[in-house]
């Protein structure tokens, strides 16, 4: 019997090496880089790496929750977001850029179809999901 659940419940979840629960256990599946992610039809679509000056005056989707934020915030400097549209997960901010709330900066599996993807220039943040479990 499979049941699925959000949260730290169970005897194994998939989930971020930084979100483990407690004293969970960590087995790596994957890393993922992390991307800007543009609403579609966005006007900086297709122009290659974007430096945080350009996106000076874009709305934000961001979510202060994960440790991406602290990051992204370190990496625009004077040109952070001051009230950023705020998302309780990254699959919740991934929804609200393809809603055309903002661009995000998220991991590229969570880049909503018909949304366009480019790098964020002088960024390097990678995630790593695994399998988290209790040690017992």
């Amino acid at each position: 019997l499979l049941t699925l659940e959000e949260g730290c419940c169970g005897d194994v979840r998939l989930g971020c090496e930084s979100l483990r629960c407690g004293d969970e256990l960590f087995i790596p599946l994957l890393e993922e880089e992390f991307v800007l992610v543009l609403p579609p039809d966005h006007p900086l679509a297709g122009k290659g790496a974007l430096a945080p000056a350009v996106l000076a005056d874009e709305p934000w989707v961001t979510c202060p929750r994960h440790d991406s934020h602290l990051r992204l915030i370190a990496i625009l400097g004077n040109q952070a977001p001051l009230y950023p549209r705020r998302a309780g997960s990254l699959r919740l901010a991934a929804t609200m850029v393809a809603a055309g709330a903002g661009i995000g900066w998220l991991p590229h599996s969570l880049c909503p179809p018909g949304c366009a993807v480019a790098e964020l220039a002088a960024s390097s943040f990678k995630r790593r999901v695994g399998l988290c479990y209790a040690p017992d």
